[in-house]
Order: C-alpha cells, then structure tokens, then sequence
C-alpha cells in the first residue's frame, strides 16, 4: 500500500524502523530488506483467509 502511494522502500524502511519494527533476527529494516519483502510478497501464494496481502505495505 505505501509503494501504491509513492513511497520508496527507504522510506517505507523507516517507518517500520521508527515505529519499532524488526526483522525475525532482530534487525533493522532497510531499503534492501523492504524490496525483497515486496517482491517475494508479489509472487507468493495466498495467506490465511482474512490476512492482507503480502507486499502490500
């Protein structure tokens, strides 16, 4: 969602970090870490019924 709104994944990394998110090992987001999410999240099968999308960020 926040790519759709014209964010870069820098940004997008920055939000998650400010707000107190991290990887599963325990890590900073970062712009790398972001694409990766999204991309994967892009060609990936569908979650649990209810979940968002993945990628959709």
């Amino acid at each position: 969602m926040l790519r759709a709104q014209g964010q870069s994944y820098r940004q997008i990394a920055a939000r998650l970090n400010q707000e107190g998110h991290r990887t599963v090992t325990g890590k900073r987001w970062g712009a790398v870490q972001m694409r990766t999410v999204v991309l994967r999240g892009a060609s990936a099968s569908p979650g649990p019924v209810g979940a968002p999308p993945l990628g959709t960020f």
